[in-house]
């Protein structure tokens, strides 16, 4: 079995351990400074969670980039990866429950009942769920007029990336042909 796990070190443990219980050889996966075409932008590969290597790998190898790959899990991710290959970087954003739950956590007179987002809230409740969700905004630039000259015709969708539940807007972010 091949085993790609961001979880806790237990957690992986865990699981390899129960594979190999019901006699699995199990081999982890790890993400790589070069593997393919894909070189990583990382100096330690290691600190590179293997979900998003392994994202960056399979969008590498279909050879068709550049790619702005965007994960909306437990985090939002965001990588971006060169026709060549060549990993850019990327930026991890936490989900907006838990920069909510950080902020009560540090601020006691922050600890309050969820909000709901708005334009410009006039509660603290809605002032942090307005600016959790703010912070996790993803922004696309779009042709959409295919016969405007290269640097014409786009233009540029700003839209949250999760809803005030936390749960993923269910985007589908493919490449333009």
């Amino acid at each position: 079995a091949w085993l790609a796990s961001v979880a806790s070190v237990e957690r992986t443990m865990a699981i390899a351990e129960a594979l190999q219980q019901v006699g699995l050889a199990v081999f982890r996966v790890h993400a790589q400074a070069r593997c393919g075409r894909l070189r990583i932008a990382y100096p330690e590969p290691s600190r590179l969670g293997v979900d998003r290597f392994l994202a960056m790998l399979a969008a590498c190898e279909r050879n068709d980039g550049p790619w702005l790959i965007v994960s909306a899990g437990s985090a939002l991710t965001v990588d971006l990866l060169g026709a060549d290959g060549v990993h850019v970087g990327g930026l991890i954003s936490p989900m907006p429950s838990d920069m909510r739950a950080a902020l009560a956590q540090r601020v006691a007179q922050l600890d309050l009942p969820e909000g709901h987002a708005r334009d410009f809230a006039d509660d603290s409740a809605d002032a942090i769920a307005s600016g959790a969700q703010a912070a996790n905004m993803m922004f696309c630039l779009c042709r959409t007029d295919p016969d405007a000259s290269k640097h014409k015709g786009i233009s540029y969708v700003l839209t949250p990336m999760y809803r005030d539940d936390g749960s993923s807007n269910g985007f589908e972010l493919r490449p333009i042909k």
